[in-house]
Protein backbone atom coordinates (compact mmCIF):
# COMPACT_ATOMS: atom_id res chain seq x y z
CA UNK A 1 0.00 0.00 0.00
CA UNK A 2 1.14 3.37 -0.65
CA UNK A 3 2.68 5.51 2.20
CA UNK A 4 1.87 9.39 2.03
CA UNK A 5 4.88 11.41 3.84
CA UNK A 6 4.08 14.35 5.45
CA UNK A 7 4.46 16.15 8.71
CA UNK A 8 1.52 16.25 11.36
CA UNK A 9 1.72 18.18 14.70
CA UNK A 10 0.68 15.73 17.34
CA UNK A 11 -0.71 17.30 20.72
CA UNK A 12 -2.00 15.81 24.30
CA UNK A 13 -3.24 17.18 27.12
CA UNK A 14 -5.00 16.20 30.39
CA UNK A 15 -7.87 17.70 31.53
CA UNK A 16 -7.42 19.36 35.04
CA UNK A 17 -8.66 17.05 37.59
CA UNK A 18 -9.21 18.19 41.21
CA UNK A 19 -9.88 14.62 42.60
CA UNK A 20 -7.61 11.18 42.74
CA UNK A 21 -5.24 9.87 39.90
CA UNK A 22 -4.83 12.17 36.78
CA UNK A 23 -4.74 10.22 33.17
CA UNK A 24 -1.89 11.55 31.43
CA UNK A 25 -1.48 11.03 27.37
CA UNK A 26 1.87 11.11 25.92
CA UNK A 27 4.22 9.49 23.23
CA UNK A 28 1.32 10.87 20.79
CA UNK A 29 2.54 9.85 16.88
CA UNK A 30 0.49 10.20 13.65
CA UNK A 31 1.13 8.49 10.34
CA UNK A 32 -0.89 8.15 7.03
CA UNK A 33 -0.60 5.43 5.03
CA UNK A 34 -2.83 5.79 1.86
CA UNK A 35 -6.14 7.07 3.20
CA UNK A 36 -5.90 5.60 6.48
CA UNK A 37 -4.57 8.26 8.98
CA UNK A 38 -3.50 6.29 12.33
CA UNK A 39 -2.64 7.78 15.57
CA UNK A 40 -0.81 5.98 18.64
CA UNK A 41 -0.31 7.37 22.34
CA UNK A 42 0.47 6.46 25.62
CA UNK A 43 -1.90 6.39 28.33
CA UNK A 44 -0.59 5.95 32.38
CA UNK A 45 -1.75 7.20 35.19
CA UNK A 46 -5.94 6.26 35.25
CA UNK A 47 -8.72 4.87 32.95
CA UNK A 48 -10.17 7.82 31.09
CA UNK A 49 -11.71 9.14 28.42
CA UNK A 50 -10.21 9.67 25.28
CA UNK A 51 -11.28 12.49 22.35
CA UNK A 52 -9.11 13.96 19.78
CA UNK A 53 -9.76 17.13 17.84
CA UNK A 54 -8.10 17.19 14.18
CA UNK A 55 -7.25 20.69 12.95
CA UNK A 56 -6.06 22.21 9.52
CA UNK A 57 -4.45 25.37 10.14
CA UNK A 58 -6.08 25.79 13.49
CA UNK A 59 -9.53 25.10 12.65
CA UNK A 60 -10.90 22.33 13.58
CA UNK A 61 -12.35 19.53 10.91
CA UNK A 62 -15.34 17.68 10.80
CA UNK A 63 -14.60 14.21 11.21
CA UNK A 64 -17.62 13.08 8.80
CA UNK A 65 -20.42 10.92 8.90
CA UNK A 66 -20.66 8.05 9.16
CA UNK A 67 -18.87 8.67 12.16
CA UNK A 68 -15.06 7.70 10.61
CA UNK A 69 -12.94 6.63 13.40
CA UNK A 70 -12.38 3.19 15.38
CA UNK A 71 -10.02 1.92 18.27
CA UNK A 72 -9.04 3.95 21.53
CA UNK A 73 -10.75 7.17 20.81
CA UNK A 74 -14.22 8.73 21.65
CA UNK A 75 -14.77 6.69 24.44
CA UNK A 76 -13.52 5.00 28.02
CA UNK A 77 -9.77 3.70 27.57
CA UNK A 78 -7.76 1.47 29.96
CA UNK A 79 -4.36 3.13 30.85
CA UNK A 80 -0.71 1.18 30.54
CA UNK A 81 0.74 1.26 27.40
CA UNK A 82 0.34 2.21 23.53
CA UNK A 83 -2.98 2.84 22.65
CA UNK A 84 -4.46 3.44 18.61
CA UNK A 85 -7.09 5.03 16.74
CA UNK A 86 -7.19 5.23 12.84
CA UNK A 87 -9.10 8.22 10.80
CA UNK A 88 -10.29 7.54 7.01
CA UNK A 89 -11.21 11.60 6.54
CA UNK A 90 -13.62 12.43 3.79
CA UNK A 91 -14.34 9.22 1.76
CA UNK A 92 -16.11 11.58 -0.69
CA UNK A 93 -12.88 12.87 -1.97
CA UNK A 94 -10.95 10.78 -3.09
CA UNK A 95 -8.10 12.91 -3.63
CA UNK A 96 -7.46 13.36 0.54
CA UNK A 97 -3.63 14.69 1.52
CA UNK A 98 -2.97 16.65 4.28
CA UNK A 99 0.10 19.43 2.95
CA UNK A 100 3.01 19.30 4.86
CA UNK A 101 2.30 20.77 8.76
CA UNK A 102 -1.13 21.72 7.87
CA UNK A 103 -3.03 19.33 10.23
CA UNK A 104 -2.97 18.75 13.54
CA UNK A 105 -4.48 16.46 15.94
CA UNK A 106 -4.97 17.33 19.59
CA UNK A 107 -5.23 13.57 21.86
CA UNK A 108 -6.97 14.46 25.58
CA UNK A 109 -7.97 12.71 28.31
CA UNK A 110 -10.62 13.19 30.33
CA UNK A 111 -11.91 11.65 33.92
CA UNK A 112 -14.90 9.90 33.64
CA UNK A 113 -16.23 11.91 36.23
CA UNK A 114 -15.08 15.53 34.72
CA UNK A 115 -16.11 14.15 30.97
CA UNK A 116 -15.98 15.84 28.09
CA UNK A 117 -18.37 18.46 26.38
CA UNK A 118 -20.66 16.01 24.37
CA UNK A 119 -21.82 13.08 24.42
CA UNK A 120 -23.65 11.26 21.27
CA UNK A 121 -25.95 8.43 22.07
CA UNK A 122 -26.66 5.49 19.34
CA UNK A 123 -30.21 4.63 19.26
CA UNK A 124 -30.23 1.93 16.72
CA UNK A 125 -28.13 -0.11 18.26
CA UNK A 126 -27.00 -1.22 22.29
CA UNK A 127 -24.49 0.57 24.63
CA UNK A 128 -22.56 2.78 21.83
CA UNK A 129 -21.76 6.13 23.17
CA UNK A 130 -19.08 8.54 21.87
CA UNK A 131 -17.62 11.61 23.02
CA UNK A 132 -16.44 14.56 22.16
CA UNK A 133 -14.80 17.50 23.51
CA UNK A 134 -16.31 20.48 21.29
CA UNK A 135 -19.77 20.96 19.34
CA UNK A 136 -17.21 20.93 15.88
CA UNK A 137 -15.83 17.76 16.53
CA UNK A 138 -19.56 16.14 16.70
CA UNK A 139 -19.42 13.98 13.22
CA UNK A 140 -21.63 16.44 10.96
CA UNK A 141 -22.24 19.19 13.44
CA UNK A 142 -24.56 18.82 16.09
CA UNK A 143 -27.32 20.39 14.02
CA UNK A 144 -27.50 17.56 11.47
CA UNK A 145 -30.48 15.79 11.18
CA UNK A 146 -29.39 12.72 12.66
CA UNK A 147 -29.12 14.08 15.98
CA UNK A 148 -32.71 14.69 15.91
CA UNK A 149 -33.63 10.60 14.83
CA UNK A 150 -30.92 8.07 15.10
CA UNK A 151 -29.19 9.49 17.92
CA UNK A 152 -29.19 12.45 20.79
CA UNK A 153 -26.25 14.56 22.00
CA UNK A 154 -26.13 15.45 25.37
CA UNK A 155 -24.52 18.54 26.92
CA UNK A 156 -22.34 18.70 29.45
CA UNK A 157 -23.41 21.23 32.27
CA UNK A 158 -20.79 21.81 34.54
CA UNK A 159 -21.28 23.12 38.20
CA UNK A 160 -18.89 22.29 40.93
CA UNK A 161 -20.52 23.52 43.76
CA UNK A 162 -22.11 27.17 42.12
CA UNK A 163 -24.66 29.20 43.50
CA UNK A 164 -26.83 30.90 41.97
CA UNK A 165 -29.85 33.12 42.08
CA UNK A 166 -32.96 31.31 40.03
CA UNK A 167 -36.27 32.64 39.88
CA UNK A 168 -38.07 36.05 38.62
CA UNK A 169 -36.28 39.55 38.77
CA UNK A 170 -38.74 42.29 39.84
CA UNK A 171 -37.76 44.40 36.92
CA UNK A 172 -39.53 42.64 34.50
CA UNK A 173 -43.29 41.45 34.93
CA UNK A 174 -44.26 37.72 35.86
CA UNK A 175 -47.76 36.49 35.60
CA UNK A 176 -47.22 33.97 38.34
CA UNK A 177 -44.50 36.42 40.64
CA UNK A 178 -45.47 34.29 43.85
CA UNK A 179 -44.62 31.16 42.10
CA UNK A 180 -41.15 32.62 41.10
CA UNK A 181 -39.55 34.56 43.90
CA UNK A 182 -36.00 34.83 43.19
CA UNK A 183 -33.39 32.76 45.47
CA UNK A 184 -30.13 31.51 45.95
CA UNK A 185 -29.54 27.52 45.26
CA UNK A 186 -26.31 25.45 45.30
CA UNK A 187 -25.47 22.70 42.87
CA UNK A 188 -22.65 20.32 43.64
CA UNK A 189 -22.92 18.31 40.71
CA UNK A 190 -22.07 17.90 37.04
CA UNK A 191 -24.80 16.31 34.36
CA UNK A 192 -25.90 15.61 30.89
CA UNK A 193 -28.49 18.03 29.18
CA UNK A 194 -30.14 16.76 25.66
CA UNK A 195 -29.00 19.64 23.21
CA UNK A 196 -32.71 19.00 21.81
CA UNK A 197 -36.02 18.56 23.09
CA UNK A 198 -36.57 15.13 22.63
CA UNK A 199 -38.38 14.48 19.20
CA UNK A 200 -40.65 12.01 17.57
CA UNK A 201 -38.41 10.81 15.79
CA UNK A 202 -36.27 9.33 18.82
CA UNK A 203 -39.16 8.39 20.94
CA UNK A 204 -40.18 5.99 17.94
CA UNK A 205 -36.40 4.48 17.23
CA UNK A 206 -37.33 3.55 21.18
CA UNK A 207 -40.82 2.93 21.48
CA UNK A 208 -42.21 2.18 17.91
CA UNK A 209 -45.19 4.58 17.83
CA UNK A 210 -45.60 8.30 17.31
CA UNK A 211 -48.20 9.88 19.61
CA UNK A 212 -47.85 13.46 18.95
CA UNK A 213 -50.62 15.69 17.03
CA UNK A 214 -48.17 17.17 14.46
CA UNK A 215 -46.63 13.75 13.28
CA UNK A 216 -46.01 12.01 10.14
CA UNK A 217 -48.70 10.13 10.75
CA UNK A 218 -51.30 12.78 11.03
CA UNK A 219 -49.86 14.04 7.63
CA UNK A 220 -46.71 16.44 8.84
CA UNK A 221 -44.41 15.61 6.56
CA UNK A 222 -41.43 16.85 9.13
CA UNK A 223 -43.23 15.45 12.17
CA UNK A 224 -40.45 13.16 13.10
CA UNK A 225 -38.03 16.01 13.34
CA UNK A 226 -40.86 18.33 15.70
CA UNK A 227 -40.75 17.73 19.22
CA UNK A 228 -42.37 15.24 21.21
CA UNK A 229 -45.75 16.28 22.61
CA UNK A 230 -48.77 14.76 23.81
CA UNK A 231 -46.84 12.72 26.17
CA UNK A 232 -47.69 12.95 30.25
CA UNK A 233 -45.07 12.53 33.24
CA UNK A 234 -46.04 9.06 34.12
CA UNK A 235 -46.32 7.29 30.23
CA UNK A 236 -43.21 8.20 30.09
CA UNK A 237 -41.04 6.88 33.23
CA UNK A 238 -43.80 5.40 35.54
CA UNK A 239 -46.83 5.53 37.99
CA UNK A 240 -45.80 6.90 41.07
CA UNK A 241 -47.98 4.63 43.32
CA UNK A 242 -46.23 1.65 41.54
CA UNK A 243 -42.77 2.42 42.90
CA UNK A 244 -41.55 5.20 40.43
CA UNK A 245 -42.39 8.09 42.79
CA UNK A 246 -39.69 10.60 42.78
CA UNK A 247 -38.00 11.80 44.95
CA UNK A 248 -39.37 9.08 47.40
CA UNK A 249 -37.51 6.55 44.77
CA UNK A 250 -35.25 7.74 43.08
CA UNK A 251 -34.71 7.69 39.71
CA UNK A 252 -36.62 4.43 39.70
CA UNK A 253 -38.37 3.56 36.19
CA UNK A 254 -41.06 1.14 34.89
CA UNK A 255 -39.17 -0.53 32.34
CA UNK A 256 -41.71 -0.91 29.90
CA UNK A 257 -42.10 3.10 29.57
CA UNK A 258 -40.05 4.95 27.42
CA UNK A 259 -37.60 5.79 29.93
CA UNK A 260 -37.07 2.48 30.94
CA UNK A 261 -36.58 0.94 27.65
CA UNK A 262 -33.92 3.96 26.50
CA UNK A 263 -32.05 3.50 29.69
CA UNK A 264 -32.19 -0.67 28.91
CA UNK A 265 -30.75 0.13 24.91
CA UNK A 266 -27.98 2.79 26.05
CA UNK A 267 -27.13 1.73 29.61
CA UNK A 268 -27.20 5.46 30.40
CA UNK A 269 -29.72 6.48 33.37
CA UNK A 270 -31.81 9.12 31.50
CA UNK A 271 -34.38 10.81 33.51
CA UNK A 272 -35.96 14.21 33.43
CA UNK A 273 -33.81 17.00 35.07
CA UNK A 274 -35.49 18.59 38.36
CA UNK A 275 -36.34 22.42 37.98
CA UNK A 276 -33.16 23.91 39.67
CA UNK A 277 -30.97 21.93 37.04
CA UNK A 278 -33.59 22.86 33.96
CA UNK A 279 -33.41 26.63 34.65
CA UNK A 280 -29.48 26.73 35.45
CA UNK A 281 -29.46 25.03 31.88
CA UNK A 282 -31.43 27.52 30.31
CA UNK A 283 -29.86 30.52 31.53
CA UNK A 284 -26.37 29.10 31.13
CA UNK A 285 -24.85 32.26 33.41
CA UNK A 286 -27.75 34.71 32.29
CA UNK A 287 -29.88 36.73 35.08
CA UNK A 288 -32.29 38.08 31.93
CA UNK A 289 -35.70 37.74 31.19
CA UNK A 290 -34.80 35.08 28.55
CA UNK A 291 -31.47 34.02 28.13
CA UNK A 292 -31.23 36.43 24.61
CA UNK A 293 -31.78 39.61 26.93
CA UNK A 294 -34.14 41.27 28.70
CA UNK A 295 -36.30 42.68 25.63
CA UNK A 296 -39.68 41.15 24.51
CA UNK A 297 -38.40 41.32 20.94
CA UNK A 298 -34.90 39.07 21.89
CA UNK A 299 -37.76 35.97 22.73
CA UNK A 300 -38.42 36.14 18.94
CA UNK A 301 -34.88 35.28 18.10
CA UNK A 302 -34.59 31.71 20.41
CA UNK A 303 -38.15 30.73 20.95
CA UNK A 304 -41.06 29.42 18.87
CA UNK A 305 -44.24 31.27 20.04
CA UNK A 306 -48.14 32.37 19.28
CA UNK A 307 -46.60 35.00 17.37
CA UNK A 308 -44.53 33.27 15.30
CA UNK A 309 -45.42 29.84 15.29
CA UNK A 310 -47.43 29.86 12.01
CA UNK A 311 -44.37 30.53 10.44
CA UNK A 312 -44.06 28.69 7.16
CA UNK A 313 -47.18 26.44 7.91
CA UNK A 314 -50.61 27.47 7.34
CA UNK A 315 -51.66 27.50 11.31
CA UNK A 316 -49.93 27.56 14.24
CA UNK A 317 -48.15 24.24 15.53
CA UNK A 318 -44.67 23.38 16.54
CA UNK A 319 -41.86 23.20 14.56
CA UNK A 320 -38.45 21.24 13.70
CA UNK A 321 -35.97 21.58 16.56
CA UNK A 322 -33.08 23.27 16.80
CA UNK A 323 -33.67 26.03 14.29
CA UNK A 324 -33.50 29.36 16.66
CA UNK A 325 -31.08 30.49 18.04
CA UNK A 326 -29.04 28.19 20.90
CA UNK A 327 -28.20 29.74 24.06
CA UNK A 328 -24.44 30.15 25.87
CA UNK A 329 -24.62 26.04 26.60
CA UNK A 330 -25.65 25.58 22.75
CA UNK A 331 -28.98 24.42 23.65
CA UNK A 332 -31.81 24.97 21.69
CA UNK A 333 -35.28 25.74 22.12
CA UNK A 334 -35.07 25.90 26.37
CA UNK A 335 -38.05 28.38 25.73
CA UNK A 336 -41.31 27.87 23.28
CA UNK A 337 -41.49 24.88 20.81
CA UNK A 338 -43.38 22.57 23.96
CA UNK A 339 -43.30 22.53 27.52
CA UNK A 340 -40.33 20.11 29.38
CA UNK A 341 -41.32 18.50 32.13
CA UNK A 342 -39.12 18.64 35.24
CA UNK A 343 -38.99 15.94 37.33
CA UNK A 344 -40.27 17.66 41.02
CA UNK A 345 -43.66 18.02 42.30
CA UNK A 346 -45.18 21.20 41.94
CA UNK A 347 -44.74 23.45 44.55
CA UNK A 348 -45.89 27.20 45.09
CA UNK A 349 -42.78 28.38 47.08
CA UNK A 350 -39.44 27.38 46.02
CA UNK A 351 -37.49 28.96 48.27
CA UNK A 352 -37.62 26.68 51.09
CA UNK A 353 -34.73 25.29 52.87
CA UNK A 354 -35.28 21.78 50.72
CA UNK A 355 -34.47 23.80 47.98
CA UNK A 356 -31.07 25.01 49.19
CA UNK A 357 -28.55 22.37 48.20
CA UNK A 358 -28.49 19.94 45.16
CA UNK A 359 -32.62 20.08 45.18
CA UNK A 360 -34.46 17.43 44.73
CA UNK A 361 -38.01 19.01 44.88
CA UNK A 362 -40.63 18.38 47.43
CA UNK A 363 -41.15 14.66 49.16
CA UNK A 364 -44.85 14.50 47.54
CA UNK A 365 -47.71 16.80 45.97
CA UNK A 366 -50.50 16.13 43.54
CA UNK A 367 -48.87 18.02 40.31
CA UNK A 368 -45.82 17.75 38.45
CA UNK A 369 -43.96 20.67 36.71
CA UNK A 370 -43.10 21.88 33.49
CA UNK A 371 -40.90 24.76 31.88
CA UNK A 372 -40.01 26.75 29.09
CA UNK A 373 -43.54 27.95 27.84
CA UNK A 374 -44.92 26.62 23.72
CA UNK A 375 -45.59 27.24 20.86
CA UNK A 376 -49.43 28.89 21.94
CA UNK A 377 -48.26 31.25 24.67
CA UNK A 378 -47.31 34.87 24.13
CA UNK A 379 -44.03 36.41 24.49
CA UNK A 380 -44.00 37.30 27.96
CA UNK A 381 -44.28 33.59 28.79
CA UNK A 382 -40.98 32.78 27.38
CA UNK A 383 -38.97 33.01 30.03
CA UNK A 384 -36.27 31.76 31.96
CA UNK A 385 -38.20 31.58 35.51
CA UNK A 386 -41.34 30.60 33.87
CA UNK A 387 -43.34 27.06 35.42
CA UNK A 388 -46.39 25.44 35.06
CA UNK A 389 -48.21 22.55 37.19
CA UNK A 390 -49.18 19.96 35.37
CA UNK A 391 -51.18 17.14 36.30
CA UNK A 392 -48.72 13.53 36.21
CA UNK A 393 -51.12 11.54 33.82
CA UNK A 394 -51.83 14.83 31.88
CA UNK A 395 -50.70 15.03 28.01
CA UNK A 396 -51.16 17.76 25.31
CA UNK A 397 -50.20 19.25 22.46
CA UNK A 398 -47.97 21.50 24.15
CA UNK A 399 -46.39 19.14 26.64
CA UNK A 400 -43.15 17.53 25.78
CA UNK A 401 -39.10 17.06 27.50
CA UNK A 402 -35.59 17.27 27.09
CA UNK A 403 -33.80 14.01 28.73
CA UNK A 404 -31.19 14.46 31.59
CA UNK A 405 -28.62 12.17 32.39
CA UNK A 406 -25.61 12.35 35.62
CA UNK A 407 -22.00 12.25 35.73
CA UNK A 408 -20.36 10.05 34.91
CA UNK A 409 -23.38 8.59 32.28
CA UNK A 410 -22.09 5.51 31.99
CA UNK A 411 -20.72 2.87 34.66
CA UNK A 412 -17.36 3.61 33.14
Amino acid sequence: MKRTAFTLLALFSAAAFADGAEPVVSDVSVSQTGRVISVHYTLTGADAIVTATFKTNGVIIDCGLPFCMVGDVARKVAAGGERAFYWTPDLSDPDFAAAAGALSVDVKAWKPSMPPAYLAVDLTMKSNCLFFAEAESVPGTVTNDLYRTDWIVMRHIPVSTTQWRMGCDSSYPAKDANWEIPHYVTMTKDYYIGIFELTQGQYFRITGSRPSKFSTTNGYADGDLKPLEQVNFQNVRGIATSGYNWPRDGHAVDSTYFMGKIRKLTGIEFDFPTEVQWEYACRAGTGTFCYAGNDLDDVEDISWNFLNAADGYETNQTHKVGTKLPNAFGLYDMLGNVYEFAIDWFTNDLTSVEFAVDSVGPTNGTERVTRGGNWVQNRGEQRNSYRRKCPANSGSQNNGFRLYCPCPALEL
